[in-house]
C-alpha cells in the first residue's frame, strides 16, 4: 500500500494526457495514475531527466512497422492468421495467441521483431499457449485502414485492399489460425476416406463477404449455423450471444484448387 501511495504521488508531476500517451504506446492505455504499469513511469521520469518529459516511448524491441505497406504471399498469411488469432487493443497494441509454437514463432519472423513470446494458462481450460504483443501506433493504424479493429471475432469484414492474386496465401492463414482439416469416410463401406477443409467464424458480415470470395473462384462449400456445441466441456447454443458459421469445403475440384493456389506459402 505504501509502495502504490509514492507512485501515486510521484506521478502527480505528469498530465493525463502524458500518462495516456505513454501508456498508448506501452499498449496499455490506462487513464487511471494509481493503475498504470511501473514500466510507463519509468519511461516518464527518464525523459524529465533528459529534458523532454512528453516524448513517447521508444520500442524495446524492433519490429517491421511497415511490413503491410507492400503485399506478397507472407503479408498475407499473416494477415490471415492476425485475422483469426490475433487481436487489437483499444490504444495502438496488437497481438497474436496460438497453441502451436511453430506457428507463433513463423509469424514473429515475418514481422521482423524480436519481442518475447511469453506462455499463458487459460484460466478456464487450464491449457497452455503462446502469445505475443506489439505496441505500434503506425502497424496498428496501418491494420485499422485494412480493416481490422478490436471487436473483429464478432463485426470483423473481409480485409480491404488485399490483392486477389493473394486470396489463396490470405485463406492458409484463415485455415492455419481457425480452420480444421481432416479425414472422414461418408459410408461404412467407402475404403479411402474423404479430406475435408473447414473454417468458423462468428461474425456475420465476414461469412457473407467469405461466401462471395469463394463463389467468385467457383470453390464449392457449405455453410451450416453451429446452434448448438461444446465449449469447456459443456453444451452451449451461442458462443458469447452470437452465433458461430462453420464453412466446410469437401469437393474434389475445390481441394485440389486450393491446395494448387495455397501452397505456394508454406511456413517454415
Amino acid at each position: 500500500m505504501l509502495f502504490m501511495f509514492k507512485v501515486k504521488k510521484r506521478w502527480d508531476h505528469a498530465s493525463d494526457k502524458q500518462i495516456y500517451d505513454i501508456c498508448c504506446i506501452e499498449g496499455c492505455g490506462v487513464k487511471v495514475r494509481s493503475s498504470h504499469c511501473k514500466w510507463c513511469e519509468t519511461h516518464y521520469y527518464r525523459n524529465r531527466r533528459n529534458g523532454d518529459p512528453e516524448k513517447l516511448q521508444l520500442c524495446q524491441y524492433k519490429v517491421n512497422e511497415k511490413i503491410f505497406d507492400e503485399w506478397n504471399d507472407s503479408t498475407a498469411w499473416l494477415l490471415g492468421l492476425l485475422w483469426t488469432d490475433g487481436w487489437m487493443g483499444k490504444a495502438n497494441s496488437v497481438g497474436l495467441h496460438l497453441k502451436d509454437v511453430q506457428l507463433i514463432e513463423t509469424a514473429r519472423k515475418e514481422l521482423d521483431t524480436d519481442v518475447e513470446i511469453k506462455t499463458r494458462i487459460n484460466k478456464k481450460t487450464r491449457k497452455e499457449y503462446k502469445s505475443f504483443s506489439i505496441a505500434n501506433k503506425y502497424l496498428a493504424d496501418r491494420l485499422r485502414q485494412i480493416g481490422m479493429h478490436s471487436n473483429k471475432t464478432f463485426t470483423g469484414e473481409y480485409p480491404k485492399n488485399i490483392p486477389d492474386k493473394l486470396f489463396g496465401a490470405f485463406f492458409r492463414g484463415i485455415i492455419d489460425g481457425d480452420g480444421t482439416v481432416w479425414l472422414k469416410k461418408r459410408r461404412v463401406s467407402q475404403r479411402v476416406k474423404d479430406c475435408r477443409v473447414s473454417f468458423v467464424s462468428a461474425s456475420k458480415v465476414f461469412v457473407e463477404q467469405m461466401q462471395q470470395e469463394l463463389q467468385k473462384r467457383n470453390i464449392r462449400f457449405t455453410v451450416s449455423v453451429n446452434k448448438k456445441y461444446l465449449k469447456n466441456g459443456k453444451l452451449c447454443s451461442t458462443w458469447k450471444g452470437n452465433d458461430l458459421w462453420k464453412f466446410t469445403i469437401q469437393h474434389y475440384s475445390s481441394l485440389r484448387f486450393l491446395y494448387e493456389i495455397m501452397c505456394v506459402f508454406v511456413t517454415t
